[in-house]
């Protein structure tokens, strides 16, 4: 992409210098002489803007952000498009992300990780109560400020939950190593996939790693598919078991199991952080819709077996099951024209007597 460092975009934004980047766009500093005060500017790349696909979701990151207004997730200032450039005018957070701090501690500690959960949870809350999921939660995608205030950020591929299905099929969306079973296999997603990689993410600060690696994307998809999450206490001993208990429960392969909602884990993060208790565990039976798609699915050679094998097993014991109904229902025919047979008799012999005697 072309430097566009001292260009001003919309006659008020100045941009100073470039302060990251992501998948679909890079983020500048600039100054907002309107107003004059420093903003952060998300450009969507110039290998993009010929793709009404991305130059609908980058509008739809916009509009679905800017719906939201929350302490603890970047405000939404203004967006708009010059000569073929498409930019968001957000806050600009002075700090540091959560990956680079994880990265500079080694890990967090208890009381860090409990209270960096607790803020991070109260937004996705926010978000969700507003029918948004952020659906790429991970470290890179959360600012912690000077104060240790967290801010999330980047709703790149947030989509409203009601919104049309968006499909992805040259590449995934999300964050392989934080994304849930669901994403890596396109099946349904909710509130409950962001519970997942918040989990993941609640693992990395407290342990100072992911839970899966792999060669590739594809590898590392199929863990979060097929293999269960080591505990961190086998990690790092030191790991309290009250949160150990509250990342594994996020962390489930099946979203029945996991928290059914932030309030829900937040009320158990509270109390660990209050009152030091023990989390007690339960199990959720909240069923939900129909599938949405936003990826192509990650299938398990393993898992395919598996139903192959299980619905050999089932056939194998529906067959003598179906022998036995049927002998079942020939006994009781006849055992029917028997006490009919004896019926008719019965009263027939009675109504010879009866005459008899008269």
């Amino acid at each position: 992409m072309v430097d566009i460092t001292g260009k001003v975009l919309g006659g008020r934004y100045e941009i100073i210098e470039k302060i990251g980047e992501g998948g679909m766009a890079l983020v500048y500093k600039a100054r907002c002489r309107l107003l004059n005060r420093y903003v952060a500017v998300k450009i969507l790349r110039d290998e993009l803007t010929n793709d009404e696909e991305f130059i609908k979701k980058f509008r739809h990151e916009s509009q679905a952000a800017a719906s939201l207004s929350h302490p603890n997730i970047v405000s939404i200032y203004d967006v708009g498009v010059e000569n073929d450039i498409h930019y968001i005018v957000m806050e600009y957070i002075k700090g540091k992300t959560l990956k680079d701090i994880i990265d500079e501690k080694g890990k967090l500690s208890p009381e860090e990780t409990i209270d960096y959960t607790i803020q991070i949870a109260e937004a996705l809350g926010h978000a969700h109560k507003n029918h948004i999921i952020h659906r790429d939660i991970k470290p890179h995608h959360i600012m912690v400020t000077d104060d240790k205030r967290i801010k999330v950020t980047d709703f790149g591929i947030a989509r409203a939950a009601t919104s049309a299905t968006m499909t992805n099929t040259s590449s995934v969306i999300g964050s392989v190593h934080y994304f849930s079973p669901e994403q890596a296999r396109g099946k349904f997603t909710d509130e409950k996939s962001d519970i997942y990689s918040l989990g993941i993410v609640m693992y990395e600060m407290i342990t100072g790693k992911i839970p899966f690696e792999g060669e590739s994307p594809i590898s590392v998809a199929l863990k979060h598919v097929e293999e269960e999450i080591t505990p961190p206490s086998y990690i790092d001993s030191s790991v309290p078991k009250n949160i150990e208990h509250i990342i594994m429960k996020s962390a489930r392969k099946d979203q029945m199991g996991r928290y059914k909602n932030t309030e829900e884990l937040l009320k158990d993060l509270r109390k660990v952080k209050y009152s030091g208790g023990d989390v007690e565990l339960t199990d959720n039976t909240n069923n939900f819709d129909s599938q949405t798609i936003i990826l192509p699915p990650v299938e398990s050679n393993k898992n395919e077996k598996k139903k192959g094998l299980n619905e050999n097993e089932n056939e194998k014991k529906k067959k003598p099951e179906k022998k036995k109904d049927k002998k079942g229902s020939k006994k009781a025919v006849l055992l029917g024209i028997l006490l009919a047979f004896l019926l008719v008799n019965g009263i027939a012999f009675g109504f010879l007597k009866f005459k008899e005697s008269f």
